[in-house]
């Protein structure tokens, strides 16, 4: 056990406080929060140890600003793991008193010497209150939460085993021989304790896996890395923390690279599977982006860093999947409530039916029993794991996939999701556009081509690029400009000698007073049609062709639709009807969006958000960051979803489209087994709290046994510990 004491600034009265103890008892780990108003120090008691800036940063998201005090422990997995070995030695060597007692005969000397009542006895309580000391520790939370007028789950456990400890000793006090009529009631002190002792070791074991999200590179970091003097340009070694913006980094052979930056010479093939969940290596060249925490498999380059530290692009991930961690599901408040709840009823249930079997005249042994069952019953532990659990367990296997969840809330949202909006390029298409025409008018070809390039040379987009390709495939000279403006979802408007280049839409060629003739119209309509993209180029006010640029259907998106057959599809792009039409109609979709500007995206959401639609876009467009903003679940992919960091609420980086399909589902069923924990847990806790009640208790004549009453609890939590254990070791893929 561990806890942590804070100092918060800005606390005025008990409606802060009460939010504030609300986020912090939402993060795993965390057992009870409590605030001194006076004070104004905030305690925390920890079952496992949580980053004290994961809780700062809880609280800094609601507007409260933390600073750390102090940290004490008083209990670390090792201390559960000793804690539970004696817990079940003391279980054993009971139940060994209790069935050697039993034999008439024995070769045991130690049978003789146990059938001493007073011995037998002092024997029973002795390790009965050795176990209680051993876990003081649901004793200490339940006090410390109802001093800071909470109600916590140890509480049932504390007030079910001083019952049954006040039933024994009234039981063997009863009796002139001082021997126990039972030891039914010590044995189930003795098997409650034990089993809640393991399984908060077990479920701490699974939350420790779960968190352990770094990535397994940061270990294999040297302490020194090879870099070029600046001024001699000599190969020399300085100490990582001292590698800046402006340095050159030597990268060799099995090494890890130490910061995030882009290469400048050399060339290499890198292992990128801590951002892309693939392990074949991805071959690098000059110009090229690499990222710290990857690793070269063969090659020799040299890079030069922009990003170090918390700032590469790796550690950001893993804080936004820390994030994802402790933010809470909608489910899991559900399930916070209902528990809550249980507590609650378990609590009148208890004292109303002892009230009631006490007016029908039953011994005070009955009464006892029937209040210790059903606070045992109600223990709601298998509630509080159902939803947090398998949410921490699909969160790391969605990073060891190379999927980045930066909230929780992503599960719930894929699970209500019913319509999903794409982007064109690089989503519908494959992202490989090629200049596949050239249709001039009163210019050469090649100096039609040379025109366009040379507009296009300072931009960095999918269609500049194939258009430079075609330049260099055909040996075209590129001309001097003397200026270049992307204006978004028109074209590109370049200066050359002092003449005006234009390249871009029909429309916004038009909107600019350029004649365009009724051949090129005719040319550039025909390509639309065949799933084409046609570009006009124009000098001043006169057309002087048509550039046609094939970007082929990506096949992947039909196993993604057949994956999410029950979700609506909708294209939106800024590119002409035509083409779009003729590729969403291969593709088997009817919904599009065309000639769209970026803020035109986002606000078609806003439109499709007022008819009750839960709305995911996928773009891997650098412009499209409003649109993601404003869906209910933004994906930013491909590589250029590092620009879109910021606006996605998920982050997937490998190319390859059925993942996405494969994210959604997985959400989905990652929903739909909390859902089914839920229920599961809170069936069998009620069923047992109305059966120790005595609901059964006239036909019957049996109360539920108190030893019975602990096994039935024992199912649940570890059905659902496991249920999550197995999601994270099983699947390697979302």
């Amino acid at each position: 056990m561990l806890q942590q004491n804070f100092y918060i600034a800005n606390i005025e009265n008990q409606t802060d406080i009460n939010n504030i103890e609300s986020i912090i008892n939402n993060i795993p780990g965390i057992d009870a929060a409590s605030i001194d108003i006076h004070t104004k120090e905030l305690k925390i008691l920890l079952s496992h140890y949580v980053d004290k800036n994961i809780v700062i940063y809880a609280a800094d998201q609601a507007g409260y600003k933390l600073t750390f005090l102090s940290a004490k422990k008083f209990n670390t997995i090792r201390q559960m793991v000793a804690a539970a070995l004696m817990s079940i030695i003391c279980f054993i060597v009971l139940l060994a008193i209790n069935s050697v007692t039993t034999l008439r005969s024995s070769p045991f000397f130690i049978a003789d010497y146990l059938h001493n009542p007073q011995i037998f006895t002092i024997s029973n309580f002795s390790l009965v209150i050795l176990l209680l000391l051993i876990n003081y520790r649901y004793y200490m939370i339940s006090v410390n939460a109802m001093a800071a007028k909470k109600i916590h789950r140890y509480l049932l456990l504390s007030l079910s085993t001083f019952a049954l400890l006040i039933l024994a000793i009234y039981d063997t006090f009863s009796h002139n021989t001082f021997l126990p009529a039972d030891s039914l009631y010590l044995e189930s002190i003795a098997l409650l304790l034990t089993f809640s002792t393991i399984m908060e070791l077990y479920t701490a074991y699974a939350k420790k896996i779960f968190w352990q999200l770094n990535p397994a590179s940061i270990d294999k970091l040297p302490d020194f890395v090879n870099i070029l003097d600046p001024i001699s340009g000599e190969k020399t070694k300085i100490p990582i923390e001292e590698i800046s913006s402006a340095t050159t980094l030597l990268i060799g052979p099995n090494d890890t690279l130490p910061a995030d930056g882009k290469i400048i010479a050399g060339n290499a093939s890198i292992n990128e599977s801590i951002l892309t969940g693939k392990k074949t290596p991805v071959k690098k060249g000059i110009d090229d982006r690499v990222y710290a925490f990857t690793v070269n498999t063969s090659g020799t380059f040299q890079y030069q860093a922009d990003n170090t530290g918390s700032a590469t692009l790796a550690l950001q991930l893993c804080t936004f999947a820390h994030n994802a961690q402790f933010s809470a599901l909608s489910t899991a408040d559900s399930s916070h409530k209902l528990s809550h709840i249980m507590l609650i009823i378990a609590l009148l249930a208890a004292i109303i039916m002892s009230i009631y079997w006490a007016v029908t005249g039953k011994p005070l042994s009955f009464i006892i029993t029937v209040f210790s069952t059903i606070l045992i019953t109600a223990y709601p532990y298998g509630i509080d794991l159902s939803a947090k659990l398998p949410a921490m367990s699909a969160i790391k296997r969605c990073f060891r996939a190379g999927v980045f969840l930066k909230d929780s809330s992503v599960f719930e949202q894929s699970y209500h999701l019913d319509t999903l909006i794409f982007a064109k390029t690089g989503i519908l298409t494959k992202g490989q556009p090629r200049v596949t025409g050239l249709y001039p008018e009163g210019l050469s070809p090649k100096v039609l081509l040379s025109l366009a390039a040379s507009a296009e040379a300072s931009l960095n987009h999918l269609l500049s690029r194939s258009i430079l390709a075609s330049a260099a495939k055909n040996r075209v000279q590129l001309q001097r400009i003397s200026s270049a403006q992307l204006i978004r979802g028109k074209g590109v408007e370049a200066l050359i000698n002092r003449e005006i280049i234009r390249v871009g839409k029909l429309s916004w060629l038009k909107d600019e007073g350029v004649e365009v003739s009724n051949e090129l119209q005719a040319k550039a309509l025909q390509a639309a049609n065949e799933g084409n993209t046609p570009l006009f180029i124009a000098l001043d006010k006169y057309c002087h062709g048509v550039i046609v640029i094939n970007d082929p259907l990506n096949h992947n998106i039909k196993d993604v639709l057949h994956a999410l057959k029950n979700t609506a599809v909708i294209i939106f792009t800024g590119d002409n009807r035509l083409t779009t039409k003729n590729l969403a109609a291969k593709a088997g979709i009817n919904q599009i969006r065309c000639e769209l500007s970026a803020a035109d995206k986002a606000k078609e959401i806003s439109l499709l958000h007022t008819h009750g639609l839960t709305i995911s876009m996928i773009s891997n467009d650098m412009n499209d960051d409003a649109a993601l903003t404003a869906a209910d679940i933004g994906i930013a992919f491909d590589n250029y979803a590092i620009s879109s960091i910021k606006a996605a609420n998920v982050i997937i980086f490998a190319d390859n489209l059925p993942l996405i399909s494969d994210t959604i589902n997985f959400s989905r069923k990652i929903i739909h087994q909390t859902k089914q924990n839920i229920i599961l847990a809170a069936i069998c806790n009620l069923f047992c709290i109305l059966t120790a009640a005595g609901l059964f208790y006239p036909w019957s004549q049996q109360l539920l046994n108190p030893l019975v009453a602990v096994l039935t609890i024992m199912p649940v939590p570890i059905f659902i510990t496991t249920r999550a254990l197995y999601v994270h070791f099983h699947h390697k893929q979302v």
